[in-house]
């Protein structure tokens, strides 16, 4: 773990000394190589912008950055293993690692425990690892998941069912250090269905997420987009959505 640590901080450290040098032409990759490259030292740089008030994306100070850490063995899979990291007024934040794993016909797949943290709803997976289709070419929409659960939030006892659902859009251009890249479109509907108890009453809350992701074959994720989250809990609040969008990168 520290030489894997160490090597993600490296790169950090290289990456930000060099995100002023020229870039290759990186454009998008041929459509018979994998959306996913699990090689070593491979990394995507992003921007990040926030919704305001009025649901207008503005852009922040923070980078994203994704490291491939190397492979490991996950619920019986060779999965990739990706380092996340915040990079915010010189200082870097660590996430959770991802974890993805690709099949010969190019579906991608997640860890469970990545799916009930996936469109910002930060649920805690007490349950065994499994794998959940999240990205599929050949398929228009399919279910990810459905599942009974039980949480707290605020202090309040919440319980209902999260279905998990998955589409794929149209494809979208997206420009990249000076190269026009061609990107597949997947989106990602989160849907809680519920209640929360609160002094005693019994309140019905529905939740919806919706989350795009965008990869280009050869190359990997070039955007994302969380769409803000309405949460009618009490007195309605919303949740700010986020878009990233790849900067520079390094796939071999």
């Amino acid at each position: 773990m520290k030489n894997k640590l160490f090597l993600a901080l490296s790169l950090m450290i290289a990456l930000i000394i060099t995100s002023c040098s020229d870039d290759k032409d990186n454009p998008s990759g041929p459509s018979n190589k994998p959306y996913l490259s699990g090689t070593t030292g491979n990394y995507w740089i992003f921007s990040v912008a926030e919704s305001d008030s009025l649901d207008n994306m503005i852009l922040t100070s923070e980078i994203d950055s994704n490291v491939v850490t190397g492979k490991v063995m996950k619920a019986g899979k060779e999965a990739v293993e990706i380092s996340q990291f915040v990079i915010d007024n010189n200082e870097v934040q660590e996430s959770d690692p991802m974890y993805l794993y690709e099949d010969a016909s190019n579906k991608i797949y997640m860890l469970s425990s990545s799916i009930m943290n996936f469109g910002g709803l930060g649920i805690e997976d007490t349950t065994a690892e499994e794998w959940y289709k999240v990205a599929d070419p050949n398929d228009d929409y399919w279910k990810v998941m459905e599942r009974e659960i039980e949480i707290e939030m605020f202090g309040m006892p919440i319980k209902g069912k999260m279905i998990v659902t998955g589409s794929k859009g149209s494809s979208k251009t997206f420009q990249v250090s000076g190269s026009n890249i061609v990107a597949d479109t997947y989106i990602i509907n989160v849907a809680f269905t519920g209640s929360l108890t609160f002094n005693g009453t019994t309140i019905p809350i529905n939740i919806d997420s919706e989350q795009r992701i965008y990869l280009a074959k050869g190359i990997g994720i070039v955007s994302t987009y969380q769409k803000p989250i309405v949460i009618p809990i009490l007195s309605t609040f919303k949740i700010p959505g986020t878009e990233t969008k790849l900067l520079r990168y390094s796939v071999k």
